[in-house]
C-alpha cells in the first residue's frame, strides 16, 4: 500500500481540525453581540460541517468518520467559545468594579487593613468568590433576552443549542458525502 494514499486522509483530518481551530478562535474572540442565541451556534455548526465536508471530499475520508469528526469538533468548539465568553464577561465585570472611582479609595483602605487582619482578609476573599459568576450564571445572563430563567434551564438551553448545532453540522456532512458527485465529463 502506498504511504501517500494512507496519509492523505490523516492530513485532510488534520487540515480540518486546524481549519475549525481557526474558526473557533475567531468566533471566541468575536464581540458578544455577534454570538447571538441559537443562530450563532447553528451557523458555527454549518461552517464546521463545510470545513470537514471539503476535507473529506478532497481525501476520500469515509462518511462515518467525517460525521464523527464533525460532531466532535462542533461540540468542542462551542464549549471553547462558551468558556471564552464566560471569561470575557468576568474580565469586563472585574474591570468595571475596579474602575469605579467612588469605590476605589474605600476598597484600597479595606484591602490595606486586611493585610493585618486575617479575619477581614478571609471575609474579602469570600466576598470575591460570591461576586464571581459561575458558568451557569453566565449562561443565565446569555438567555436573559428571552426572560428570567432559573437554574438549570439556561444550562439546558445551552445544551440544546450545542446539540442542534452538532446535528446541523453532522447532517450537512452526512448528506453531502452520501450524494453522488457529478464529474465534469458527465455534465458535458
Amino acid at each position: 500500500m502506498n504511504t501517500s494514499t494512507t496519509s492523505r486522509p490523516a492530513m485532510a483530518m488534520l487540515a480540518a481540525v486546524i481549519g475549525v481551530a481557526v474558526l473557533t478562535a475567531f468566533a471566541a474572540w468575536s464581540p458578544p453581540s455577534i454570538r447571538k442565541l441559537l443562530l450563532f451556534s447553528v451557523a458555527y455548526g454549518l461552517c464546521v460541517g463545510a470545513i470537514v465536508n471539503r476535507a473529506a471530499k478532497d481525501s476520500g475520508i469515509r462518511r462515518l468518520i467525517a460525521v464523527g469528526l464533525t460532531l466532535g469538533l462542533t461540540v468542542t468548539g462551542l464549549m471553547v467559545i462558551a468558556v471564552r465568553g464566560h471569561r470575557q464577561f468576568e474580565a469586563e465585570k472585574t474591570a468595571a468594579v475596579k474602575a469605579a472611582p467612588d469605590q476605589a479609595m474605600a476598597r484600597s483602605i479595606i484591602e490595606a487593613a486586611a493585610v493585618h487582619d486575617p479575619q477581614l482578609a478571609a471575609q474579602l476573599a469570600e466576598e470575591a468568590e460570591t461576586r464571581e459568576l459561575s458558568f451557569g450564571d453566565y449562561l443565565a445572563l446569555r438567555v436573559r433576552p428571552l426572560g428570567e430563567w432559573s437554574q438549570p434551564w439556561p444550562v439546558v438551553f445551552w445544551g440544546a443549542e450545542v446539540l442542534l448545532a452538532a446535528a446541523c453540522s453532522g447532517f450537512l456532512v452526512s448528506r453531502q458525502l452520501r450524494s453522488p458527485t457529478i464529474s465534469t465529463e458527465e455534465q458535458t
